[in-house]
């Protein structure tokens, strides 16, 4: 009777476990889902080395495309009154291009200036940024961290799609003490960067065109100069889009890990576009997972007037699933710990005297909880 009973409870354990693996089997089955269509779309090697090979692309097209990841833009935000923008100065093979932000309520700010030399394969760069954010702690209160860097590479463009950066990185980081607000806290870091990745753009497959951008970055920090830091971390980043007639998608990845050593400086993750539903910055670690998907069905594509000298161009519902986690490399092992969002909502494609476009977007999101509140994103970008 006794053996039975034993018997009976290993048979139950082992049938809940194997549950408990399933559930655990289907979130990384999503994430995989996410990772590969990114992957897919951002970096089609087999399949458009001989597209970029007869379209020759410039060098200084090939570079922006890789900074810029589509990411280029002029936008302005409501509710926090958050505005980015981006601006490119070229002279001859000299190309300067400057980013900026700030947000009118958090009072963040941050400024970017990369600066590339295109004539030949071999690009070299400098890129120098200053950063100011506020950042939680102990989940209400928000201090102030500012990021400072400076950074010198060279970059080769392989003939095809590919390239790879070589590049000496120093970042400072500045903030209150724990203990004291009014001490001033700073942390070095003096790293060494490899980087490879592949650019692709206006590819056609299976009636979708594809482009995107696919990068595997390798750091490695020195206790040297003052700084107690040493670290191996890994930097995987995809972005990618597919379009076709009726719909889109538009895919991301963002993943960093830390490889060897104890600790490393924190990330931040959460805001639009990081975590939709949830406060700029909620949740931090030195490791972080984001991914994200956009489904774009276009409703009206073709120009119409509206009035003056403004038009219609294009008309989108859009819906945006996101999940991520920020912290230690147990946080992310634990899929059913991620943090989940989805949104939707109206992106208009217009157009100015016919030739110059700007979006106006209105969104909605909501954390996969019920406890949590509904973030509204509304704005337009050029």
């Amino acid at each position: 009777m006794f053996h039975k009973l034993a018997i009976h409870t290993c048979i139950q354990t082992e049938k809940v476990s194997f549950m408990n693996l399933k559930m655990k089997s289907k979130r990384c089955a999503l994430l995989i889902l996410s990772l590969c269509f990114c992957l897919i779309t951002g970096n089609w090697a087999g399949l458009s080395g001989q597209e970029e090979k007869k379209r020759k692309l410039p060098v200084d097209v090939r570079v922006k495309r890789v900074i810029l990841q589509y990411e280029s833009e002029v936008s302005f935000l409501v509710p926090e009154g958050e505005f980015n923008a981006s601006f490119e100065k070229k002279f001859g093979h000299f190309t300067s291009l400057t980013f900026a932000r700030y947000n009118y309520l958090r009072g963040e700010m941050g400024f970017k200036s990369q600066n590339i030399f295109t004539r030949y394969s071999i690009v070299p760069q400098l890129v120098v940024y200053d950063k100011l954010k506020f950042v939680s702690l102990f989940d209400e209160d928000h201090v102030w961290r500012r990021e400072q860097a400076m950074q010198l590479g060279t970059r080769f463009l392989f003939p095809a799609i590919g390239n790879t950066l070589t590049s000496l990185n120093f970042v400072r980081y500045s903030y209150p003490s724990l203990q004291d607000v009014r001490s001033l806290y700073s942390q070095r870091v003096f790293k060494a960067s490899q980087s490879f990745g592949a650019d692709v753009d206006s590819l056609s497959f299976l009636g979708f065109s594809h482009s995107g951008v696919f990068n595997v970055q390798i750091d490695k920090a020195f206790a040297v100069g003052g700084s107690r830091l040493s670290f191996w971390q890994l930097h995987v980043k995809s972005q990618g889009s597919s379009d076709s007639r009726w719909v889109g998608f538009e895919g991301t990845i963002n993943w960093i890990t830390l490889l060897e050593g104890q600790t490393a400086p924190l990330r931040y993750l959460g805001g639009r576009d990081r975590l939709s539903a949830y406060k700029t910055n909620q949740f931090q670690g030195p490791n972080i997972f984001y991914s994200g998907i956009r489904t774009l069905f276009h409703l009206s594509r073709g120009y119409k007037d509206a009035f003056s000298n403004f038009g219609f161009r294009e008309l989108n519902f859009v819906v945006h699933l996101e999940a991520g986690q920020a912290g230690y490399a147990r946080d992310l092992r634990l899929v059913n710990s991620f943090y989940s969002s989805i949104g939707g909502g109206f992106e208009v494609l217009s157009l100015y005297k016919k030739k110059s476009p700007f979006h106006v977007f209105f969104r909605v999101y909501k954390g996969l909880s019920l406890t949590r509140p509904t973030r509204l994103y509304v704005g337009f970008k050029i």
